[in-house]
């Protein structure tokens, strides 16, 4: 319990000092996306690259993993039966599912797993599966939902004999069709998919790297923990609860992502059989807030973007004090 505890301090303090820098202003303007950028694309690859390469391979392609799936999908389908019964669109039904089940798993799981469980590895698992499972599954959903509604805009238009068709969205068969492509492989394109299945396989291959390949890689990964820290505490700067919008829907996904999926994850993990620091593990994992990927796609498709927005700022605000609970009941 003290180790937690002492995990769960010295998150805090990194997440102040960035707070504080921002509301004094003594960062330049833009500081926030660059830092961002480079524990994204460098710093983490590197940390779950390193941690992956010595790590147990059981422990990624583990019962974790099974976990981690049945537990998001479970919670994600509670979203959409009751928000089916409230008569809400298709769009609005993958979004609010995504904004209950999928968590941020780079900017704060990274960084929980390290210093709360004690191992970065434990949140491989869910980056594998919401990169490669869930975030495609969701795309192509949405892709769907923009293609019916491309089609009847057209058919509106054309029965109104107006030339001017919507735009905002592209048709089937627009050139656009290279960017759906780009979103369809932008898994195989996201640095800690690629890091850890590097990792990975040089795990399994038993590979012996030489100095000048992991040295420099063991330096980044250990910038990866503190960038993330000072940018989730810059980013609360600019939080204000005033902006959240306090509909049912968000309400609803709010209550599902910050204490439903922690319970339900436990719950799951009892019945595969997981206990001690891998059931901990997959319970805070599920304790963790909606990603900001969500409120992306929710720009990217023109889609319920108040629900994404207000349902990661809500859930980030109480992100933290779930996982504490969580953390000092199973700790």
């Amino acid at each position: 319990m003290g180790g937690i505890l002492t995990g769960f301090a010295i998150l805090l303090v990194l997440v102040t000092i960035g707070y504080l820098a921002a509301r004094r202003g003594t960062l330049p303007p833009g500081s926030q996306e660059v830092l961002a950028k480079v524990a994204f694309t460098y710093a983490s690859p590197a940390l779950l690259f390193s941690t992956l390469l010595d790590a147990p391979v059981e422990t990624v392609l583990s019962l974790l993993l099974v976990g981690v799936a049945l537990s998001s999908a479970l919670v994600a389908l509670v979203f959409v039966v009751v928000a089916t019964l409230w008569r809400r669109r298709a769009g609005e039904l993958v979004i609010g599912a995504l904004a209950s089940s999928y968590v941020n798993g780079a900017n704060l799981g990274i960084p929980i797993a390290f210093y709360v469980l004690g191992d970065a590895s434990y949140v491989a698992p869910v980056l594998l599966f919401q990169l490669v499972l869930a975030a495609p599954v969701a795309l192509a959903v949405l892709d769907v939902v923009a293609d019916r509604a491309d089609r009847a805009d057209r058919a509106d238009v054309g029965r109104r004999g107006d030339a001017g068709a919507r735009t905002g969205r592209a048709a089937p068969g627009h050139p656009d069709h290279r960017a759906r492509l780009s979103r369809w492989t932008r898994p195989l394109r996201n640095p800690l998919i690629v890091a850890s299945v590097l990792g990975l396989a040089a795990n399994l291959l038993d590979l012996d790297l030489p100095d000048w390949v992991t040295e420099p890689v063991s330096l980044l990964a250990g910038a990866a923990v503190p960038l993330t820290l000072l940018v989730f505490g810059i980013s609360l700067r600019g939080m204000r609860l005033g902006v959240a919008d306090f509909s049912r829907d968000v309400l609803l996904a709010t209550t599902l992502k910050v204490a439903v999926h922690p319970a339900v994850a436990f719950g799951v993990g009892g019945l595969l059989g997981l206990s001690g620091r891998e059931l901990l593990a997959l319970t805070v994992i599920a304790a963790l807030p909606a990603a900001q990927n969500i409120y992306v796609y929710a720009v990217t498709y023109d889609e319920s973007r108040s629900l994404a927005r207000s349902t990661v700022l809500l859930t980030t605000v109480l992100a933290l004090p779930a996982i504490v609970v969580v953390s000092v009941l199973l700790g």
